[in-house]
C-alpha cells in the first residue's frame, strides 16, 4: 500500500493504492479515485465532476452535449404555427411546427350562393393556404373561383375562365397555391394555375391524350411524397389501355410530363365514376372506381408514385353489386392509418361501405365488414371526408327515396375503430335550402375537409344556381398525429421560434391538487380525467407546479 507507480519525465501519471481509502489514478489535471464502498470519483484538478452512487451517477457542474449545455429543465424549439401564449399546452404537427391546443365548437353554416347558373360545381382544398377552388362547368367551358373561409363564412373571389372549350368530365387538385385541372377537350387536356390571394393565373393548355376525342372521368390527385400531380382519364378508343394515368410536375404555372401515360387498370375494364385520394401518412395514393368490365362492381387499388410512374397493388373488388353515377368515394385518416370506402348501390340507391387499411410492402388492401350507413335511397351523388378534429368520417349525399326527402343535401358521420369496425352516427338535417339539389358529375369531388373541424360541400340547384356551405363540428386540433408535447416557455407570434418545455420540465398552473395526474383537455385546459383525445400532461407537484410527464 501507498507505493506509487509513476510514468513520464515529470511523473505525470501516477497510480497507487492507499490503505483503507481506495485507489488513485492521477494524470496531470485529471484524477480518478476508486473506493469499493463509496464508489468512483472523477476530478478535474481538485474539483469533483462525476461520481457514482448506489442509485446511479451524479454530475457535478455543467453537462454539455456537443458543446451545448444540457438543461436540467428540458426544452425544444420549433416554428410557431399561429400565436402562442406562455404556458399554453402545445402540439407538434407532422411538418415539425408547434401550435397551441385549440378546441372547436360546433357551428351551423348557411347556404352561400356562388352564382345563378344551374350547372355542375366541384371543390378542391389547398391544405397549405387554406383556400378552396370552386370549379364549374359553363356553357363556354370551365371557370374557377377561389374562396376563403372564416368560421362558417365563405368569401368568394372573382370568377376566372380556366378554359373556353373543354368541359366536364373534369377534375382538379390544389396544393400550396397551385392547382392542376384536367378536362375533356378533343381528348384529354390539362392546365396548371397559380393563386395569389384570390386571383388566378391560368397556365398554358397541355395535351395529355388525343387518341380518343371523347375521353371521360378526368380526375386529379396531388401526391405529397413525390410532389407530383397524377391525372386519370378513360380512353375509349382501344380495348387494352382504356383506363389511363400520367404523372406531372408543375413549375410556376407550367405543367410538364417526364414520361408517357400508364395503365391504371390491368385489363380492358374501363373505369367509371373514378376518384383518387392521397393517403399522406403512408406515402400512397388510392384509386376507386366502378368497373365497367366487371358489371360496374366498385373496385380500388393502392399506388406508389415514383418518378414518372405509379407502382400499383392488386385490384380489390369492394362489393358484388353495381354502382353507377357519381357513386363511389373514399376518405383516409392520417392519424390512425385507416380509411372508408363509400359505395352507392345502383339497384336501390342505398349507401354501403367498408373500412380499410393498407399494407405498404405490397400496396394491398384489407377490408372490414360491410355496413349500410344510409338506406331508403340516395340520389346520384356521394362523397366522403375525414374530420381529424373529431375523429369521424362524414358521408355527404343528396337524398333520394320518398318525395319529401328527395333533393336535399345531407351528411351522416361514422367512426372506425382499430379493428376496422364501423359505428354509424345520426343523420343530419337538410343542409340545402330546398329540395332541388343535384350534382352528377362522374369523377368530381364536391366535399372537402378544410381544417379547424370544418367541412365544405357544394352542389347545384337544378333551378336556381350553384351553392356551397361550411359546417363546423365540435373537436380539437390535438390528435395522435398531432400530439401534445409540452407547454410554451414564453409568448410568441405566428412564425416565430417557440420554446416548449417538455417531459421532465415543469409548468406553472393554478388550483392543482398535489399528487394528482392531469390530462390535456380538447381545448388545452387541464383536468384529472382524459377528454376525447387521451393525452396525459403530468403530475402536480404542488397547487401551482406540474411536472410534465406523458
Amino acid at each position: 500500500d501507498d507505493n506509487k507507480l509513476t510514468f513520464g519525465d515529470g511523473n505525470d501519471l501516477q497510480i497507487w493504492h492507499e490503505n483503507t481509502v481506495g485507489s488513485h489514478i492521477n494524470n496531470s489535471h485529471l484524477k480518478l479515485y476508486i473506493n469499493s464502498y463509496t464508489g468512483v470519483v472523477l476530478k478535474h484538478n481538485t474539483a469533483a465532476r462525476l461520481e457514482t452512487t448506489a442509485t446511479g451517477v451524479n454530475v457535478l457542474g455543467a453537462f454539455t452535449v456537443d458543446g451545448t449545455a444540457l438543461s436540467a429543465a428540458p426544452e425544444i424549439t420549433a416554428t410557431a404555427d399561429g400565436a402562442i401564449t406562455a404556458e399554453d399546452a402545445c402540439i407538434i404537427s407532422s411538418a415539425g411546427e408547434v401550435s397551441k391546443v385549440v378546441g372547436y365548437s360546433a357551428a351551423t353554416g348557411s347556404v352561400t350562393a356562388i352564382d345563378s347558373t344551374s350547372n355542375t360545381v366541384q371543390t378542391a382544398y389547398d391544405p397549405v393556404s387554406g383556400k378552396v377552388l370552386l370549379m364549374m362547368r359553363e356553357s363556354y367551358g370551365i371557370s374557377g373561383i377561389i374562396a376563403t373561409i372564416s368560421g362558417t363564412t365563405v368569401t368568394l373571389g372573382t370568377k376566372v375562365t380556366l378554359n373556353t372549350s373543354g368541359q366536364d368530365p373534369s377534375g382538379a387538385a390544389f396544393y400550396n397555391n397551385t392547382f392542376v385541372i384536367a378536362y375533356r377537350e378533343s381528348g384529354c387536356k390539362a392546365r396548371a394555375c397559380t393563386v395569389s390571394g384570390t386571383a388566378i393565373t391560368v397556365g398554358s393548355e397541355v395535351t395529355v391524350d388525343t387518341t380518343d376525342s371523347n375521353t371521360y372521368d378526368q380526375c386529379v390527385v396531388y401526391d405529397s411524397a413525390s410532389s407530383k400531380y397524377v391525372i386519370f382519364w378513360r380512353n375509349q378508343s382501344t380495348t387494352s389501355t382504356s383506363s389511363r394515368y400520367i404523372v406531372g410536375s408543375v413549375s410556376g404555372s407550367t405543367l410538364s410530363f417526364g414520361g408517357g401515360w400508364g395503365t391504371a387498370v390491368s385489363t380492358y375494364r374501363p373505369f367509371r365514376d373514378v376518384k383518387a385520394i392521397e393517403l399522406k401518412s403512408k406515402g400512397r395514393i388510392c384509386l376507386i372506381w366502378g368497373d365497367e368490365g366487371n358489371p360496374y362492381y366498385p373496385t380500388a387499388r393502392i399506388g406508389t408514385v415514383s418518378g414518372n410512374a405509379v407502382t400499383w397493388g392488386a385490384e380489390t373488388v369492394l362489393g358484388n353489386y353495381t354502382v353507377q353515377n357519381s357513386s363511389v368515394a373514399a376518405a383516409w385518416d392520417d392519424d390512425n392509418d385507416r380509411g372508408f370506402f363509400a359505395l352507392r348501390r345502383a339497384t336501390d340507391g342505398d349507401i354501403f361501405g367498408k373500412a380499410f387499411s393498407i399494407n405498404t410492402s405490397n400496396n394491398s388492401i384489407t377490408l372490414g365488414s360491410e355496413v349500410n350507413p344510409v338506406s331508403g335511397g340516395v340520389a346520384a351523388y356521394v362523397n366522403a371526408v375525414y374530420n381529424s378534429a373529431d375523429g369521424k368520417f362524414y358521408l355527404y349525399y343528396i337524398a333520394g327515396g320518398p318525395s319529401t326527402d328527395q333533393g336535399y343535401v345531407r351528411y351522416k358521420p361514422l367512426t372506425v375503430n382499430s379493428s376496422l369496425g364501423v359505428s354509424i352516427g345520426t343523420q343530419s338535417g337538410n343542409l340545402s335550402s330546398n329540395n332541388r339539389s343535384y350534382n352528377s358529375t362522374e369523377a368530381a369531388r364536391t366535399t372537402e375537409y378544410i381544417g379547424g373541424s370544418g367541412i365544405i360541400t357544394s352542389w347545384r340547384d337544378i333551378v336556381g344556381g350553384r351553392n356551397c356551405r361550411v359546417d363546423r363540428f365540435a373537436g380539437t386540433n390535438m390528435s395522435l398525429g398531432a400530439p401534445f408535447i409540452g407547454f410554451a416557455a414564453s409568448s410568441v407570434s405566428d412564425n416565430q421560434t417557440c420554446t416548449v418545455k417538455v417531459v421532465g420540465n415543469t409548468t406553472t398552473k393554478s388550483s392543482l391538487t398535489s399528487g394528482a395526474t392531469y390530462y390535456v383537455q380538447d381545448d388545452g385546459t387541464l383536468a384529472t380525467t382524459a377528454d376525447t383525445v387521451d393525452m396525459k400532461a403530468g403530475i402536480a407537484l404542488s397547487a401551482t407546479k406540474l411536472l410534465i410527464n406523458y
